[in-house]
């Protein structure tokens, strides 16, 4: 999903995504589902502005900030149900 930050939301994700490096790849660059919200990814440190490129999904699963070719995107994982009927269902002994 594309973000469109302000520019002080653009310093603060290149701050985080610069010590995410130091700090393992997987730390700060990582956003718990909890910190997205409608208004911005946690608007209470990040600020208020941010425009997503896309309506969100109605469940969130924790995502990653990510800066790719000058551009800020947020990877959603979708989380897929599967039904499986029980004439599908294979049982090995």
């Amino acid at each position: 999903m594309k973000l469109y930050p302000t520019q002080q939301q653009a310093n603060e994700f290149h701050y985080w995504l610069d010590h995410s490096r130091f700090v393992f790849n997987w730390t700060i660059n990582f956003i718990w589902s909890s910190a997205i919200k409608a208004n911005g990814i946690s608007p209470t440190a990040s600020g208020k502005g941010l425009r997503f490129g896309e309506s969100l999904p109605e469940t969130l699963i924790n995502s990653r900030l990510i800066w790719k070719t000058d551009k800020f995107v947020m990877a959603l994982p979708k989380r897929h149900i599967s039904r499986i009927s029980k004439a599908n269902l294979l049982v090995s002994y």
